[in-house]
């Protein structure tokens, strides 16, 4: 039988550009279809081109975290200078975002939740996984990672390589023969 290594976490840096991702939305969405959380900001706080900025840093914060967990953390203003307009307004209106983050992201209605959410899928998707491996008698070469979001990603949530995945709590629930297939693909 076949073993291998899974882990998942709740990333810190990638909730957070979820968390900025979506305060960009709702700039442009009805009160109904807002995404959580709701901040009411000055169009002039975004960086025109912050699309493909956001999708750029997304893979530089993966590509961090996939050499090295530990660098997992939030990187505060780093995060300011590659997405906003540099200004005192908007600095002072990003240090009320990030704020806001850390103190949910601290909560059991955080990072905690996140990691709880998907316990049964996640002991799901090893077991499936197993049966797959058996199937196709391979051998995973290192620990498979995966890096649970609280929301969708937009922009883009992957990163090219096998053994680094990220999905949402919805992806684990909703889209999950999905992100077994995927992971088939991209693994065997």
């Amino acid at each position: 039988m076949n073993s291998f290594v899974m882990r998942t976490d709740a990333s810190t840096s990638l909730n957070f550009l979820i968390y900025i991702q979506n305060i960009f939305l709702n700039q442009n969405r009805k009160a109904n279809k807002f995404k959580y959380p709701n901040f009411t900001l000055s169009p002039s706080f975004f960086k025109p081109n912050f699309e493909n900025l956001f999708k750029t840093l997304w893979s530089d914060v993966c590509q961090t975290i996939d050499k090295d967990v530990s660098n997992d953390f939030l990187l505060g203003d780093f995060y300011y200078q590659e997405l906003f307009n540099s200004n005192e307004e908007n600095l002072q209106k990003f240090n009320e975002i990030r704020q806001s983050f850390q103190i949910w992201w601290d909560s059991l209605a955080g990072q905690f939740s996140i990691e709880r959410s998907i316990d049964e899928q996640r002991d799901l998707l090893y077991q499936d996984l197993k049966i797959l491996f058996d199937k196709y008698n391979f051998s995973p070469e290192q620990v498979i990672s995966i890096y649970v979001i609280y929301d969708d990603s937009v922009f883009e949530t992957r990163l090219a390589t096998p053994y680094f995945i990220v999905a949402s709590i919805n992806t684990f629930y909703i889209h999950y023969k999905n992100l077994l297939g995927e992971i088939e693909k991209m693994l065997i």
